[in-house]
C-alpha cells in the first residue's frame, strides 16, 4: 500500500501519473491531495477507479481523502499499513516525508530555467518561452521560470517575447512589483502572495499600477 500526497500546482495529471505507476508495479494507493484542489483530485480518483473496474481490476485500488489536511497527511505517514510514501508538493510536506521513516520518493518546489544561447531561433525561443510560461498562468513547477541568455541576443529575445505577449517590467516598476508579490516577512523564508497565485499577467500589473497592454499574458522582470 502506498500514500500519496498531491500538490495543487497540477493535481489531476500528477494523480493519473502516480496511479500509472503504482498500479503497474501491484500495489494500492491512498492519495492525499492538496486541500485546495481536493474537488478535481478526487473526481480524477473516482475516475481511475471506474476505469479499472472496467478493464477486471478490483474496487478501490485506488482511493483518497475526501476532506484532506495537514492532519491526515500526517497520519497517512505514520500509519502501519503504508510501505512506501510518494510525495510531490512544497518544501515542508516533503521534509516531513523524508523524516517519516519510511521507503520515500518525493519532488519538492520546481523552478526550471531557460537557456537561450546565440545560436537560438529567437522567435521560435520566445514564442516558446511565452506559451509555457503562461499555460496555467504558471502554476505548474515545470513552466518556465526564469531565463538565462547570452548578452549578445538577450535584447533580441526580449523584444520576441514582447511580440508574444510578454511586458517588460524594470527599474521601480520591477521593485514594486517583486514586493507586492512576494510575502517577505520572513527574510529566511520569502514565499508567493497567496493572493496572486494562479493569477494572469494583467492583475499583476494592475495590482502595482501599470495598465496591462492588450494581450498581455506574461509578465517578464529585468
Amino acid at each position: 500500500l502506498v500514500g500519496a500526497i498531491t500538490p495543487c500546482t497540477n493535481p489531476t495529471s500528477t494523480i493519473i501519473n502516480n496511479t500509472i505507476s503504482i498500479v503497474a508495479a501491484g500495489n494500492a494507493v491512498v492519495f492525499n491531495p492538496h486541500p485546495t484542489a481536493k474537488r478535481c483530485s478526487n473526481e480524477m480518483v473516482r475516475i481511475l477507479d471506474e476505469a479499472i473496474q472496467s478493464a477486471g481490476g478490483p474496487r478501490h485500488l485506488v482511493t483518497a481523502v475526501a476532506e484532506p489536511t495537514m492532519d491526515t497527511g500526517a497520519a497517512l505517514m505514520k500509519h502501519p499499513t503504508i510501505r512506501l510514501l510518494l510525495v510531490t508538493g512544497g518544501g515542508l510536506v516533503v521534509k516531513l516525508a523524508m523524516e517519516s521513516g519510511k521507503k520515500t520518493i518525493a519532488a519538492g518546489p520546481g523552478n526550471p530555467p531557460v537557456i537561450v544561447d546565440d545560436t537560438a531561433n529567437l522567435s521560435h525561443a520566445a514564442r516558446s518561452i511565452v506559451d509555457g510560461a503562461s499555460f496555467d498562468n504558471n502554476v505548474l513547477c515545470i513552466a518556465e521560470k526564469e531565463i538565462f541568455v547570452f548578452r549578445s541576443v538577450a535584447d533580441r529575445l526580449k523584444e520576441e517575447m514582447t511580440r508574444c505577449g510578454a511586458y517588460e517590467v524594470k527599474g521601480r516598476e520591477a521593485e514594486a512589483l517583486v514586493a507586492k508579490v512576494l510575502d517577505a516577512h520572513d527574510p529566511k523564508h520569502v514565499v508567493p502572495c497567496r493572493d496572486f497565485v494562479g493569477k494572469d499577467a494583467a492583475v499583476l500589473l494592475r495590482a502595482v499600477g501599470i495598465t496591462p497592454p492588450p494581450g498581455a499574458r506574461l509578465v517578464m522582470i529585468e
